[in-house]
């Protein structure tokens, strides 16, 4: 919501251990960097009954976390594949009769964010590693997001050709692949999980609402958990599992998507995702 400078607002800031910090006098047009200093508990929603209960104890399974390095046999890796989430829920969503597709996806605030769009992922039958490359803006050639200290492990053939820094960040990506990279296809990278909304045709492709963006989502979940008629979605977030050069994504604490009634109809097709959910704490 846009502010006028100077004029004062809430902040409100929840750490992990339950407490919340609420500076004071906060103002437009102003940097604020806050430090979690006391903080009062954060108090529960005044719901008569909670929707979301922990059943773990029912499923008698004690979880082992694989011993496998993943980042060590693929250095390359932007994040770990074993942990991965149930990450497809199909179902009518928005009540017109035809099934719909909601997509677990990396979010809009990951390492990807700091590099100029579009961010393409280079593949091909002759190359067996990876390449995620960013157009430079200049000389509009395609240039590798890793390091030199990553991309020589993954392409072992330029240790001995490319050595310094200052040449690897001149270097663009048919120099350094060599004569392979014209056998190389390549897809954009897109990171928000969104919503396939199916139509006579086609599927129509929308982003989830800003909430669902600001973690990783690792499974998601269609059912209507309050019983009010519309399906919602829940979504399992974070990602722990990313290599040492990334700190991990642990911006979300789950998040329940409410199914929300459109006019002139139940639900409206042709709205954004955005529009069909409104965003709940779950007590």
């Amino acid at each position: 919501m846009p502010l006028a400078a100077g004029e004062a607002f809430t902040i409100e800031v929840d750490w992990r251990d339950g407490t919340r910090t609420t500076p004071a006098d906060a103002k437009a047009g102003r940097l604020y960097g806050i430090r979690q200093v006391g903080g009062l508990a954060i108090q529960p929603t005044n719901r008569k009954t909670a929707v979301f209960a922990d059943l773990s104890t029912r499923l008698e399974h004690e979880h082992r976390a694989s011993k496998r390095d993943e980042f060590v046999q693929q250095p390359a890796l932007p994040g770990g594949l074993n942990h991965s989430g149930k990450g497809l829920a199909a179902t009518d969503i928005d009540g017109d009769g035809r099934p719909d597709i909601a997509a677990r996806n990396a979010g809009r605030n990951t390492a990807y964010e700091l590099h100029c769009k579009p961010v393409r992922l280079f593949y091909g039958d002759g190359v067996m590693e990876l390449a995620e490359a960013l157009a430079d803006a200049k000389t509009k050639q395609w240039k590798p997001i890793r390091t030199l200290e990553v991309f020589a492990k993954t392409f072992l053939h330029i240790r001995g050709t490319v050595t310094r820094n200052k040449l690897f960040a001149a270097a663009a990506l048919p120099r350094l692949i060599g004569p392979a990279f014209g056998e190389m296809n390549s897809r954009e990278i897109t990171v928000f999980p969104v919503l396939f909304s199916s139509t006579k045709l086609f599927f129509e492709l929308s982003p989830l609402p800003d909430a669902a963006q600001l973690a990783p989502v690792q499974a998601l979940c269609a059912e209507d958990f309050d019983d009010d008629g519309m399906l919602d979605l829940f979504l399992a977030q974070n990602d722990f599992d990313v290599p040492d050069r990334y700190s991990r994504y642990d911006s979300g604490r789950g998040l329940w998507l409410r199914g929300e009634a459109l006019e002139p109809s139940p639900w409206c097709l042709h709205q954004k995702a955005a529009s069909l959910f409104t965003v709940s704490n779950a007590a």
